[in-house]
């Protein structure tokens, strides 16, 4: 544990989750809930603590679908602003991905926040536009296809190299390299797909695998459509799609997704069953 002067006042700084967890006391703040998020989830955690112990700040990364990068996100408290905790904290946060043999970091900021122009003054550049689309009708009718099935723990090998392969097609898109994210001895994945085969859904012919969709459970968020190109226009994505949205709905959820303004093929199939942009944000880049 370190401590730090910020605008003449001094402040615990915790540079990983088993610090953080040996000090705050998390008493239902503003921030509090989004930190434990992060406690969870992120591969860097930098925190700042007062010194009753109430976290006023923090910058987190989790990895992203390429190898080479992380997300990061970063808040400082409204009483804590304005005095250069935001910049040292994120300054803390790069230098540990950089540690870490990462090459660059992303954050996503809703379109006209304030945070935009600290993500300017932290050395980010925009690079697009990310907008996340929820869905908000009834039951969708859908196709009766025989090669549309529940997901099975036996094409999962297929699935893993179908996904992998959108990862590298999203490079493209990008204009970057992207290495495959998706192991095939992932134990612990294959376990996870095979809890949640209530809401993947594959498209099969004889042994061949030409299309793959899932949602997270708990979230509703819909974060994986795959379909091989041989198959793209037949409207197969469509109703893999409508498959997982009704699969959500019979668990009383409702569906969203994030996807990027540059995907146009995507949109075009979450527009044409009832997908709305809830929210824009704006992408920035930045090499570490």
């Amino acid at each position: 544990m370190r401590w730090m002067d910020i605008g003449g006042e001094r402040v615990r700084i915790a540079g990983t989750v088993a610090e953080l967890m040996r000090v705050w006391q998390p008493r239902g703040a503003p921030g509090d809930d989004a930190l434990l998020d992060c406690a969870e989830l992120s591969e860097v955690l930098i925190t700042a603590l007062r010194a009753d112990r109430r976290a006023i700040g923090w910058a987190s990364a989790a990895a992203r679908e390429d190898a080479d990068g992380a997300e990061l996100t970063a808040w400082v408290s409204e009483d804590a602003r304005g005095r250069g905790l935001g910049t040292a904290l994120v300054s803390r946060a790069l230098d540990a991905l950089r540690r870490r043999g990462r090459v660059r970091a992303t954050c996503m900021i809703p379109k006209g926040d304030s945070a935009v122009g600290f993500a300017h003054r932290c050395g980010f550049e925009p690079f697009g536009e990310m907008w996340r689309m929820a869905y908000a009708g009834g039951i969708l009718d859908v196709q009766d296809r025989a090669c549309i099935r529940n997901y099975s723990d036996e094409w999962f090998a297929r699935v893993i190299s179908l996904r992998n392969a959108g990862v590298a097609e999203a490079g493209l898109l990008y204009g970057m390299e992207y290495p495959a994210l998706f192991e095939a001895d992932d134990a612990d994945l294959r376990s996870a797909m095979r809890r949640s085969c209530a809401l993947e859904f594959v498209a099969v012919e004889g042994e061949k695998l030409l299309g793959f969709c899932r949602a997270d459970r708990d979230t509703g968020e819909v974060g994986a459509l795959n379909v091989v190109p041989a198959a793209r226009g037949t409207g197969l994505g469509e109703q893999l799609m409508r498959r997982c949205v009704n699969a959500l709905a019979a668990r009383g959820q409702s569906a969203h997704l994030y996807v990027s303004e540059r995907n146009a093929p995507a949109l075009a199939i979450y527009r044409s069953i009832g997908f709305e942009i809830e929210e824009e944000y704006l992408t920035f880049l930045r090499g570490l």
